[in-house]
């Protein structure tokens, strides 16, 4: 409320928008959301939702998905921790520099296999907000049916 740019913030809507789909993805999957197919399924719905964000500032190819099951795992689990110590330890810092090298060259290389972004005008805030209030909804409704299922079922 007191900064209204938020309210075009892409950034802002593209980390809601996926945290609300791995969410919901993660209770439709319940215990088997870390299998492989379901990983793939909820990577294949956050590629669709993120393109109603990234039309026109990102290439949309498909195979970004598979990328990112290889990608966010090494960004997770290696990347992120290490910068961490990095404040602690700085001398650590040639390493960390030495990761992030090898993952800008990666990134690279991948963009140059994918292609570049197209010429299209990117979508402007307002669908896109109507899109999260409707997946939110939605989301709300089935979580919700969800929940009242079990509690008819126990």
């Amino acid at each position: 409320a007191i900064f209204p740019e938020w309210i075009s913030s892409r950034s802002l809507l593209m980390s809601i928008m996926a945290a609300l789909v791995i969410a919901v993805m993660s209770d439709f999957w319940g215990q088997d959301s870390d299998r492989l197919p379901a990983l793939f399924l909820t990577q294949s719905v956050l590629y669709f939702i993120m393109g109603f964000c990234l039309w026109g500032f990102s290439n949309l190819h498909p195979l970004s998905i598979l990328l990112n099951l290889i990608f966010a795992p090494l960004i997770g689990a290696v990347i992120f921790p290490l910068s961490l110590l990095v404040v602690l330890i700085p001398p650590l810092a040639i390493v960390f520099d030495l990761m992030m090298n090898t993952f800008t060259w990666l990134l690279q290389k991948s963009s140059a296999v994918l292609g570049n972004p197209g010429e299209v005008a990117p979508l402007s805030p307002l669908p896109q907000w109507i899109l999260f209030f409707g997946l939110l909804i939605s989301s709300y409704f089935y979580l919700v049916a969800k929940k009242r299922r079990k509690a008819q079922d126990a």
